[in-house]
């Protein structure tokens, strides 16, 4: 059974009549029905009469008008639906129409930061994991150099340089007052010296023995420790001149009275030589 659905038009419904009304003036009528909604205005018939009584039921809510026109007797027919006003399951106004296209940009727009957001929290656990791994390393490092022992031989530098230097300035005191400055200090160093041999004489009595100078030619056995001593400074004597020698013995004696200075002071020679 045919069934048709337009938008509403008096035109369109005065063709439907005027189609019945020629059928039945050709002495083959047509049965109709009329409804209004869901509610039965005009019941089954051919009286054209009674055709318009619909009218009385269109209301400004009513949605839709239904024509129902029949094949003769029988129960076959053509449904005509004509649409007064949209379902508003199915249309929407223009505000509201606008509104759920703003709330569908609002989620996505959501949708697409929080991504951003997760891919950038990523990239800074990435960053920041690489940082810790670098300070950790960084701090490894420091702590290397910090306990790093440089040696020569088995001669630890570090350990040797401030015993070396003390002995060599106590026992050349002279070579300080070449530098500028360095009078007083020689000086006082002399004075220091005196000041303890005689501290060491009045502790340590002179034993009632006598001495014989000997004569032999052998030259007194040397220790390990003092070899290594000796071959540290023919090194040295060896790679520097009278005042560089000089210089060098100035730097240990300040690193010795400030050995936190030690690591800055290797760190700018390294980046020195770099250049």
């Amino acid at each position: 059974m045919p069934y048709i659905t337009e938008k509403y038009s008096e035109q369109k419904i005065e063709n439907l009549y005027n189609f019945l009304q020629s059928a039945k003036e050709q002495g083959d009528p047509e049965d109709y029905e009329i409804f209004v909604d869901a509610f039965k205005v005009v019941k089954r018939t051919n009286d054209l009469t009674r055709f318009e009584g619909y009218t009385n039921f269109i209301q400004p809510e009513t949605k839709e008008l239904k024509i129902i026109i029949y094949d003769g007797t029988s129960p076959r027919n053509t449904k005509h639906v004509f649409t007064l006003k949209e379902d508003n399951k199915n249309s929407l106004s223009g505000v509201e129409v606008e509104t759920r296209i703003d709330e569908k940009l609002r989620v996505e727009k959501e949708r697409w930061e929080t991504d951003l957001l997760k891919k950038e929290n990523e990239k800074l656990k990435t960053e920041l994991a690489d940082a810790e791994a670098y300070i950790d390393q960084l701090e490894e490092d420091a702590e290397k150099a910090k306990d790093k022992k440089f040696r020569l031989g088995d001669v630890n530098v570090g350990e040797f340089a401030s015993v070396m230097l003390e002995g060599i300035v106590r026992r050349n005191p002279q070579m300080l007052a070449k530098l500028p400055g360095g009078v007083a200090l020689a000086g006082a160093i002399e004075q220091d010296n005196t000041e303890r041999e005689n501290a060491l004489t009045e502790k340590t009595p002179e034993p009632e023995v006598s001495f014989k100078k000997k004569t032999s030619s052998t030259e007194p056995e040397l220790s390990d420790e003092d070899k290594n001593y000796l071959a540290f400074i023919k090194s040295l004597k060896n790679k520097f001149d009278h005042e560089q020698m000089t210089s060098i013995f100035l730097i240990l004696d300040l690193l010795v009275n400030h050995p936190a200075d030690i690591e800055p002071a290797i760190q700018y020679l390294t980046d020195l030589h770099k250049k």
